[in-house]
Protein backbone atom coordinates (compact mmCIF):
# COMPACT_ATOMS: atom_id res chain seq x y z
CA UNK A 1 0.00 0.00 0.00
CA UNK A 2 2.04 2.57 1.09
CA UNK A 3 5.07 1.55 -0.98
CA UNK A 4 2.91 1.39 -3.59
CA UNK A 5 1.70 5.05 -2.96
CA UNK A 6 5.11 6.61 -3.01
CA UNK A 7 6.27 4.44 -5.66
CA UNK A 8 3.54 6.21 -7.73
CA UNK A 9 3.74 9.96 -6.44
CA UNK A 10 7.97 9.55 -7.87
CA UNK A 11 6.49 8.59 -11.18
CA UNK A 12 4.08 11.15 -11.69
CA UNK A 13 6.83 13.58 -10.46
CA UNK A 14 9.05 12.31 -12.93
CA UNK A 15 6.54 12.53 -15.76
CA UNK A 16 5.55 16.09 -14.37
CA UNK A 17 9.31 17.05 -14.78
CA UNK A 18 9.55 15.23 -18.19
CA UNK A 19 6.33 17.04 -19.33
CA UNK A 20 7.57 20.51 -18.31
CA UNK A 21 10.59 19.50 -20.39
CA UNK A 22 9.04 19.11 -23.51
CA UNK A 23 9.42 14.81 -23.40
CA UNK A 24 5.87 13.84 -23.84
CA UNK A 25 6.80 10.53 -24.78
CA UNK A 26 8.73 9.63 -21.69
CA UNK A 27 6.46 11.72 -19.66
CA UNK A 28 3.85 9.22 -21.22
CA UNK A 29 5.80 6.32 -20.18
CA UNK A 30 6.25 7.24 -16.42
CA UNK A 31 2.45 8.58 -16.15
CA UNK A 32 1.26 4.98 -17.28
CA UNK A 33 3.56 3.47 -14.87
CA UNK A 34 1.73 5.49 -12.26
CA UNK A 35 -1.54 5.19 -13.32
CA UNK A 36 -0.96 1.68 -13.51
CA UNK A 37 0.38 1.26 -9.92
CA UNK A 38 -2.56 3.96 -8.46
CA UNK A 39 -5.17 1.38 -10.10
CA UNK A 40 -3.75 -1.36 -8.09
CA UNK A 41 -5.36 0.47 -4.87
CA UNK A 42 -8.26 0.80 -3.23
CA UNK A 43 -10.81 2.77 -5.41
CA UNK A 44 -10.96 5.02 -1.86
CA UNK A 45 -11.20 8.70 -2.71
CA UNK A 46 -7.55 9.98 -1.81
CA UNK A 47 -6.47 7.06 -4.54
CA UNK A 48 -9.42 7.98 -6.53
CA UNK A 49 -8.12 11.69 -6.91
CA UNK A 50 -4.99 11.14 -7.30
CA UNK A 51 -5.56 8.55 -10.04
CA UNK A 52 -7.68 11.41 -11.89
CA UNK A 53 -4.62 13.91 -11.47
CA UNK A 54 -2.48 11.56 -13.04
CA UNK A 55 -4.74 11.02 -16.23
CA UNK A 56 -5.06 15.01 -16.86
CA UNK A 57 -1.58 14.91 -17.05
CA UNK A 58 -0.92 11.96 -19.29
CA UNK A 59 -3.82 13.17 -21.31
CA UNK A 60 -1.84 16.87 -21.59
CA UNK A 61 1.26 14.79 -22.78
CA UNK A 62 -1.09 12.71 -25.16
CA UNK A 63 -2.42 16.30 -26.71
CA UNK A 64 1.26 17.23 -27.34
CA UNK A 65 2.20 14.24 -29.22
CA UNK A 66 -1.04 14.41 -31.13
CA UNK A 67 -2.65 11.65 -29.92
CA UNK A 68 -5.98 12.62 -29.49
CA UNK A 69 -8.40 9.42 -29.48
CA UNK A 70 -5.45 8.30 -26.27
CA UNK A 71 -5.76 11.79 -24.69
CA UNK A 72 -9.98 11.69 -24.68
CA UNK A 73 -9.74 8.57 -23.70
CA UNK A 74 -7.63 9.80 -20.09
CA UNK A 75 -9.77 12.50 -19.81
CA UNK A 76 -13.27 10.45 -20.13
CA UNK A 77 -11.38 7.96 -17.21
CA UNK A 78 -10.61 10.87 -15.46
CA UNK A 79 -14.74 11.73 -15.74
CA UNK A 80 -15.54 9.12 -14.57
CA UNK A 81 -13.40 8.68 -11.95
CA UNK A 82 -14.80 12.33 -10.79
CA UNK A 83 -18.05 11.30 -11.45
CA UNK A 84 -17.80 8.18 -9.23
CA UNK A 85 -15.92 10.45 -6.51
CA UNK A 86 -19.44 13.09 -6.60
CA UNK A 87 -21.30 10.43 -6.19
CA UNK A 88 -19.94 8.79 -3.44
CA UNK A 89 -20.92 12.20 -1.51
CA UNK A 90 -23.10 14.63 -3.41
CA UNK A 91 -22.33 17.42 -1.59
CA UNK A 92 -18.59 17.25 -1.49
CA UNK A 93 -17.37 20.44 -2.93
CA UNK A 94 -14.54 18.88 -4.46
CA UNK A 95 -16.19 16.20 -6.09
CA UNK A 96 -18.45 18.32 -7.82
CA UNK A 97 -15.63 20.80 -8.50
CA UNK A 98 -13.46 18.24 -10.01
CA UNK A 99 -16.74 16.27 -11.97
CA UNK A 100 -17.00 19.99 -13.69
CA UNK A 101 -13.67 20.45 -14.78
CA UNK A 102 -13.43 17.00 -16.28
CA UNK A 103 -16.11 18.00 -18.36
CA UNK A 104 -14.70 21.32 -19.61
CA UNK A 105 -11.29 19.68 -19.80
CA UNK A 106 -12.99 16.93 -22.09
CA UNK A 107 -14.63 19.37 -24.37
CA UNK A 108 -11.39 21.44 -24.90
CA UNK A 109 -9.63 18.47 -25.92
CA UNK A 110 -12.97 17.64 -28.09
CA UNK A 111 -12.68 21.13 -29.83
CA UNK A 112 -8.60 20.58 -30.89
CA UNK A 113 -10.01 17.02 -32.09
CA UNK A 114 -12.08 18.76 -34.34
CA UNK A 115 -15.31 17.34 -32.67
CA UNK A 116 -17.54 19.89 -32.29
CA UNK A 117 -20.98 18.45 -31.62
CA UNK A 118 -19.37 16.58 -28.96
CA UNK A 119 -17.78 19.84 -27.25
CA UNK A 120 -20.40 21.63 -27.51
CA UNK A 121 -22.40 18.88 -25.08
CA UNK A 122 -19.57 18.72 -22.82
CA UNK A 123 -19.13 22.45 -22.36
CA UNK A 124 -23.30 22.62 -21.97
CA UNK A 125 -22.99 20.44 -19.06
CA UNK A 126 -19.63 21.97 -17.21
CA UNK A 127 -22.25 25.28 -17.41
CA UNK A 128 -24.41 23.59 -15.92
CA UNK A 129 -22.89 22.30 -13.38
CA UNK A 130 -20.77 24.88 -12.40
CA UNK A 131 -23.89 27.03 -11.77
CA UNK A 132 -25.15 24.57 -9.46
CA UNK A 133 -21.84 24.98 -8.08
CA UNK A 134 -21.92 29.14 -7.93
CA UNK A 135 -25.61 28.59 -6.48
CA UNK A 136 -24.33 26.07 -3.33
CA UNK A 137 -21.29 27.51 -2.83
CA UNK A 138 -21.65 31.57 -3.28
CA UNK A 139 -19.12 32.52 -0.71
CA UNK A 140 -16.32 30.52 -3.93
CA UNK A 141 -16.16 33.22 -6.19
CA UNK A 142 -13.32 31.62 -8.67
CA UNK A 143 -16.67 29.75 -10.04
CA UNK A 144 -17.60 33.48 -12.08
CA UNK A 145 -14.78 33.75 -13.92
CA UNK A 146 -14.56 29.98 -15.10
CA UNK A 147 -18.33 30.35 -15.68
CA UNK A 148 -17.61 33.22 -17.96
CA UNK A 149 -15.15 31.78 -19.63
CA UNK A 150 -17.24 28.66 -20.45
CA UNK A 151 -19.60 30.45 -21.48
CA UNK A 152 -17.61 31.93 -24.28
CA UNK A 153 -15.77 29.24 -24.97
CA UNK A 154 -19.72 27.77 -26.08
CA UNK A 155 -20.44 30.86 -27.86
CA UNK A 156 -17.40 30.55 -29.84
CA UNK A 157 -18.15 27.27 -31.25
CA UNK A 158 -19.65 26.78 -34.90
CA UNK A 159 -23.13 25.81 -35.01
CA UNK A 160 -24.10 22.93 -36.49
CA UNK A 161 -25.28 23.10 -39.61
CA UNK A 162 -28.70 22.65 -41.04
CA UNK A 163 -29.85 20.10 -42.91
CA UNK A 164 -30.36 20.87 -46.49
CA UNK A 165 -34.10 20.40 -47.62
CA UNK A 166 -34.67 18.19 -50.39
CA UNK A 167 -36.36 19.29 -53.42
CA UNK A 168 -39.80 18.08 -53.46
CA UNK A 169 -39.85 15.31 -56.52
CA UNK A 170 -43.31 16.72 -58.07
Amino acid sequence: GAVTIELARCYRGLGETLAERQRHQEAVDALQQAVELREQLPHETANRIALTHDYYLLSLSYQQLDRMEDALRCARTRLALWEATAADDPQSQAGRKGRTFSHADLAHLLVAAGRTEEATAEYRQAVELIERLTADFPGDSAYGGVLENLRQRLAELPKPKEPTPKPSSN
